[in-house]
């Protein structure tokens, strides 16, 4: 009976998922719905009438709005000789049937949205939100929900609990992404580094724009195609795709031509527009015309490079005649390139004297107001801070040889990191990503004419209780990591116990021994570690990896 029943319902979504004109018929009358773009209201404003309201639901077969709770009676008395309530009628679990009727009500209500503009929420919503934009649509039972409930509804929804890549994904940018055409979604879908990119993007109207625009997703790209780390640079690609996305939508209320008429990017990018590009920007980095100061100088200093790579990717994009351009772009694509190339030539020219210089002066301004606000610490601070490492590094040792603990691991990872960060003074990003094969390679410092000719003969003592690492840092250039003998007792132990904490902390054999998780490197690791505070009353918690 089983096998029958997980066949029936096998059988019904390939039913429900085919475009049969026998099973679903798209030719809506004036009189079956609503035509207005809004939500469904069917809660009564006055609770008090004697005549209660009903919700209802589209029957997706005659095209007619029947009372939800009657749909099911409905569909057996009229339609039992479509396929998928013939499965409906032959199932004898109830669990089954609930979820046969529920495919085909979200079946019926996404058909009356693509149609009419029109949606039915599954749950019933309040009167006072019928804006259209608050609601989304799962990307699993294709069912309508408050944007402040489908993460919830991801989390019990019985299509995406089947899906392996549901847990991975963000409901608001499946939703989303389900809402575009089928052409571009399999463009988002079809490289794994573009669905990283964009799965953890912030679906406010900022966001949306920066995905449905392929000039800023491909501008998005190529930062992470330059990037030695991907998953490190995939923030700073986010914020940038923001800029531009945040760009296009300020410039359009003060374009002479209709918002609608402006669908992606390249439609802003011409020579007539370069005063609106100028007043946009220095609306988006808050302008002052009185003080010449800006909120946000950075933003409008960097700008016009930006606005350059948009256009090199356009003309890129152009030149090559790529399906992922609309239509309308590359028929008028000569048009389009000749202007391209003029901005270019334009921002380059004027974009300094128009915006640049002043964000510049004003940058360099503030940077030396606040130069003597920094306070540098005393070499007794650096020493204090060391010896507390070193006692905190010693004390997490012999708890880890008393038995596993997560924690005290955690801490001597930090404690090692920061000791090596003090003694070598680098970049945090240089000691960070030291990776395994890096430390195992780790050698004495030989002994070379060259250098000890120029070192005392206490320097020399030194260097025998010394090992050196080389890694990559910053540009791809190779660093030279000295480790004093305290340290490399810390940094043994963490390769002796990985194996322990292989799962729980997520190292793998190729990832960096002094980041706690691989796969997310802006998460600092969660330890009870705390830095003293130093004599000069700072706090140096420059430890996180």
């Amino acid at each position: 009976m089983d096998n029958d029943l997980s066949c029936n319902v096998t059988e019904f979504r390939r039913v429900v998922s085919s475009n049969d004109d026998d099973q679903f018929s798209l030719n809506f009358s004036d009189q079956s719905v609503l035509t207005d773009s809004t939500v469904e209201d069917q809660t009564p404003e006055n609770k008090q009438n004697l005549k209660k309201q009903y919700k209802k639901t589209f029957c997706m077969f005659c095209e007619v709005l029947i009372v939800s709770k009657h749909f099911s009676r409905h569909l057996r008395q009229n339609h039992k000789d479509k396929s998928a309530v013939s499965l409906l009628m032959e199932s004898k679990c109830m669990k089954e049937k609930k979820e046969i009727i529920a495919n085909i009500r979200a079946k019926g209500v996404l058909i009356l949205q693509q149609r009419t503009g029109k949606i039915i929420p599954k749950r019933n919503p309040c009167p006072q939100s019928n804006d259209l934009d608050d609601y989304s649509i799962c990307a699993y039972c294709k069912a309508f929900f408050k944007n402040s409930y489908i993460t919830r509804h991801y989390k019990k929804c019985t299509q995406s609990l089947k899906s392996k890549n549901a847990k991975f994904e963000n409901p608001k940018v499946s939703s989303f992404l389900f809402s575009l055409n089928s052409s571009y979604q399999m463009y988002l879908k079809s490289n794994p580094l573009r669905k990283n990119l964009i799965k953890k993007l912030r679906m406010d109207d900022i966001g949306k724009t920066a995905i449905s625009d392929p000039i800023i997703l491909e501008y998005g790209m190529r930062l992470l195609q330059t990037a030695k780390n991907v998953n490190k640079r995939i923030p700073l690609a986010r914020n940038k795709m923001r800029e531009c996305a945040r760009l296009l939508i300020e410039i359009k209320p003060l374009l002479p031509i209709p918002s609608n008429d402006i669908k992606t990017i390249i439609d802003i990018l011409k020579p007539e527009y370069i005063d609106y590009l100028v007043q946009s920007v220095k609306q988006v980095s808050k302008y002052s015309e009185n003080e010449r100061s800006f909120g946000a100088a950075s933003y409008a200093l960097h700008q016009g490079k930006t606005i350059k790579d948009l256009i090199d990717i356009a003309v890129y994009l152009l030149s090559k005649k790529d399906p992922i351009i609309s239509q309308d772009s590359l028929k008028n694509s000569s048009e389009i390139l000749q202007n391209l190339n003029t901005l270019s030539k334009i921002v380059e020219k004027n974009w300094a004297r128009e915006i640049g210089s002043i964000a510049l002066k004003d940058l360099n301004v503030k940077k030396s107001r606040n130069h003597n606000k920094k306070l540098l610490p005393l070499t007794q601070d650096i020493m204090k801070l060391r010896q507390h490492c070193l006692e905190k590094g010693k004390n997490s040792i012999l708890a880890l040889k008393a038995g596993v603990d997560k924690n005290q691991y955690l801490i001597l990872l930090e404690v090692t990191f920061l000791l090596v960060l003090l003694h070598n003074r680098k970049r945090v990003g240089d000691v960070q990503f030291i990776e395994l094969r890096d430390v195992t390679e780790i050698n004495n410092i030989q002994e070379t004419d060259e250098i000890f000719a120029s070192l005392s003969k206490t320097e020399i003592l030194l260097t025998k209780f010394y090992k050196k690492i080389h890694t990559i840092g910053k540009g791809s250039k190779e660093l030279l990591i000295l480790v004093p003998r305290d340290v490399q007792e810390f940094i043994d132990f963490l390769i002796k116990d990985r194996d322990k904490y292989d799962v729980e902390i997520n190292i793998n054999d190729d990832t960096a021994i002094l980041n706690s998780s691989s796969e997310n490197e802006d998460a600092a690791p969660t330890s009870n570690f705390t830095i003293p505070i130093s004599s000069t009353g700072m706090i140096f918690t420059d430890t996180r990896f």
